[in-house]
C-alpha cells in the first residue's frame, strides 16, 4: 500500500483534492478534513491526531476513522475535466479517504499521521505532518488602517497563529438605497449588493458568470445611490467580501494578512462615481493613451495559422472593404518556444540566449515563407500585427531543442517562481492549473527575470516589425507555497502575475520605441497602466454573451481598456 497525502493540496481556491488538509491552517472551534490517496488493497485508513496548547502540553490525542470518498484533483474528478492524461491514469489507481474532525478549544497546534491497513493485516502509514492552529479573536481596531470619509462599523476581530495574524474582519457601513458596483472583472451582475464575492484570481475556463470567478479582481468597489462613496482593500491578497448577504445594514470584509500590528490599509473616497474613481486611480495608476489603430476594428481567427491563410484574410478583408486597424495571430509559433516561427530552421542556442532575425531562414514551403514580408505589407496597408504569447515554458512533452536549453538556462539562471518541496528545500514550480500543465512559470514581477524572458521576443519586435502582443494566460500560479525571486510567497504575489506580465511585454515595447500594446485577458489592481483587455473564452450562447458584456461593463468602473 502507498498513502499519498499533500497537506497544501494543489492551491486550487475554490475547492479541494483529495489528498489534502482543508482548511490548510486549521481554526478552532471549526471543522477540519483530511484526506488521502490510499493505493493497493485497503480495509482501513485511519487519522492519528493529536493537538498541543500553547504550553505545548497535549489537549486532545484520538484517532479517527476516515470514509472512502470521490478523488479529484485540481478542483476536477479524475475522470473528466482537464487532467493530463497521464496524472489522471495514475490517480485512478487510488482511493480517496477522508477523515473529518472537530479542531478543539485552546489548540496552538496539530501534529497527525496517516495510517492504512490491508485486508491481511498489512499496515502502512505515513510521517508525522505538523501544522499551527487559529483562533478567532478580538483585535484593536488599529490593525485595520482605515482612512478617508468612512470609517469601520462594529469591532474587528483576527485570526492569530503562533507566528501571528493570518486573517482580519471588520466591516463598512451600508445605507438602505445604497448599491455596490466594481470588484474587478465580474460576468454576473453590476449590483453586488445582497451578494458574497472574493478577489481571487482564476482562470475560470467558460462559464465565468455562472460560476462567478473572474480572471480580473480587484478589491475596490463603488457605493453609490447614497452619498455617493468607494473603498480600496489595499492589499494583493485574498479578500472576501459579504456585500450585505447576511447582515443588511454591513459590508463584511475578510482579508488574509501576514504580520503582526497594523496590517492592512482600507481607503475610502468619498463624492460621485468619477470623483472615487480619480482618487483610486491616482494611488494605481492611470491607462496610458494608446495609439488610433487600437480603437480601429480588430480581426482573428484561430486557424489562421500560415501565411497564405493570413494573407487570404487580409485580401477578403479588403475585397468586402471591411477596413481593419490590427490583425492578432495566435497560432503563429512553433508551439514550444513561442519565440520562433513556425517551420523556421536555425542553429539552437545551448546557452538559452535570444535570437535575431539574421539567425533563422525560412523555408518557402513552411507554414511562414517570409513573415517580415508579409508585415512590411501589413503596415503598408495601414495594418498592425500582434502575436499571442503565454508566460511559460512548456514541459510536456519533454523539450527538446530550443525549449530544452531555454528551460535548462532558467533554473540555472535562477529565473523561475519556485515552491517548497516536502524537505523544505525550493525548486521550479510546476504548473498546477490544466492549460499547459508542468509548465515553468518565469517570474516576471522580479525585473532581470522579466528582461531575461522579453529579450527572447525582441527580435519580434526590432527586426521584425511586430506592433505588440496578444498577452494570454498569467492566472497559472497557484499556491501559498510559491516563492517568488524577491522572497515573498503566492498567497502575495499571485494576484500581482498578470501585471507584472502585461508591464514587462509593454516595457519592451517601449524601449523599441513602439506604443506598449498589450492584449490581455488576466489583470489585478494596477492593470490600470498596462494595455487592453478582452473578456477570457466564452461559450458562443445568449447566456455567455450576456456574461461577457457584463464582465466589460464591470470593467469600465475599474478604468480598464477594453
Amino acid at each position: 500500500m502507498r498513502i499519498r497525502h499533500v497537506p497544501l493540496g494543489s492551491g486550487h481556491p475554490y475547492t479541494h483534492d483529495t489528498e489534502q488538509r482543508s482548511p490548510v491552517l486549521p481554526v478552532t472551534g471549526e471543522s477540519l478534513r483530511v484526506g488521502a490517496r490510499v493505493s493497493g488493497e485497503v480495509a482501513t485508513v485511519a487519522v492519528e491526531t493529536s493537538f498541543t496548547g500553547a504550553d505545548g502540553t497535549v489537549i486532545e490525542s484520538v484517532t479517527h476513522r476516515a470514509a472512502r470518498v470521490a478523488t479529484s484533483s485540481r478542483g476536477q474528478t479524475v475522470d473528466g475535466g482537464h487532467l493530463a492524461s497521464a496524472q489522471a491514469k495514475q490517480a485512478r489507481k487510488a482511493e480517496g479517504w477522508e477523515a473529518r474532525l472537530a479542531v478543539p478549544a485552546g489548540a496552538t497546534g496539530l501534529t497527525y499521521r496517516i495510517h492504512a491497513t490491508a485486508p491481511d493485516g498489512t499496515t502502512a502509514s505515513t510521517k508525522a505532518f505538523s501544522t499551527e492552529v487559529g483562533t478567532w479573536m478580538p483585535a484593536d481596531a488599529e490593525v485595520v488602517r482605515a482612512s478617508g470619509p468612512v470609517g469601520l462599523v462594529g469591532d474587528v476581530s483576527v485570526l492569530r497563529t503562533p507566528s501571528g495574524l493570518a486573517r482580519v474582519r471588520f466591516a463598512l457601513p451600508l445605507a438602505p438605497g445604497e448599491h455596490v458596483v466594481g470588484f474587478g472583472e465580474r460576468y454576473d451582475r453590476l449590483d453586488h449588493r445582497g451578494q458574497s464575492l472574493d478577489s481571487q484570481l482564476f482562470e475560470q475556463y467558460k462559464s465565468q458568470g455562472l460560476h462567478r470567478r473572474t480572471y480580473m479582481p480587484m478589491p475596490f468597489a463603488h457605493v453609490v445611490g447614497g452619498s455617493g462613496w468607494g473603498f480600496h482593500v489595499v492589499t494583493s491578497r485574498r479578500v472576501w467580501f459579504d456585500v450585505g448577504e447576511s447582515t443588511p445594514d454591513r459590508l463584511l470584509i475578510e482579508a488574509e494578512v501576514a504580520g503582526d500590528g497594523p496590517v492592512l490599509p482600507v481607503h475610502t473616497y468619498g463624492g460621485a462615481p468619477h470623483e472615487v474613481l480619480r482618487a483610486f486611480l491616482d494611488e494605481v495608476g492611470r491607462a496610458e493613451e494608446l495609439p488610433s489603430w487600437v480603437f480601429r476594428l480588430w480581426a482573428s481567427g484561430n486557424e489562421w495559422n500560415t501565411q497564405a491563410e493570413v494573407e487570404r484574410q487580409l485580401a477578403l478583408h479588403r475585397q468586402h472593404e471591411i477596413p481593419i486597424g490590427a490583425l492578432v495571430i495566435e497560432a503563429w509559433s512553433d508551439e514550444s518556444t513561442f519565440t520562433v516561427w513556425r517551420d523556421a530552421e536555425y542553429t539552437p542556442r545551448e546557452d538559452g540566449g535570444p535570437l535575431r532575425l539574421a539567425d533563422f531562414t525560412f523555408p518557402a514551403d513552411g507554414a511562414w515563407p517570409d513573415p517580415k514580408g508579409m508585415i512590411d505589407a501589413m503596415h503598408a496597408d495601414g495594418v498592425r500585427l500582434l502575436l499571442w504569447q503565454i508566460p511559460l515554458i512548456k514541459m510536456r512533452p519533454h523539450p527538446t531543442g530550443q525549449t530544452r536549453f531555454d528551460a535548462d538556462a532558467a533554473i540555472r539562471e535562477n529565473r523561475l517562481i519556485r515552491e517548497r518541496a516536502a524537505d523544505g528545500s525550493l525548486r521550479p514550480y510546476r504548473n498546477r492549473g490544466w492549460w499547459f500543465p508542468l509548465a515553468l512559470m518565469p517570474d516576471l514581477t522580479d525585473p532581470e527575470a522579466a528582461r531575461w524572458w522579453t529579450e527572447k521576443r525582441r527580435y519580434l519586435v526590432e527586426d521584425m516589425g511586430v506592433d505588440g502582443f496578444k498577452t494570454d494566460g498569467g492566472e497559472h500560479a497557484w499556491g501559498h507555497d510559491l516563492v517568488y525571486l524577491d522572497g515573498r510567497d503566492g498567497g502575495e504575489k499571485n494576484n500581482t502575475f498578470p501585471v507584472a506580465y502585461a508591464k514587462a511585454y509593454g516595457d519592451l515595447l517601449r524601449s523599441a520605441g513602439k506604443a506598449p500594446v498589450t492584449f490581455s485577458r488576466a489583470g489585478f489592481t494596477g492593470s490600470q497602466a498596462h494595455g487592453a483587455f478582452w473578456a477570457g473564452d466564452e461559450n458562443s450562447t445568449g447566456a455567455a454573451s450576456r456574461w461577457w458584456r457584463g464582465g466589460g461593463r464591470s470593467r469600465c468602473f475599474k478604468k480598464i481598456v477594453r
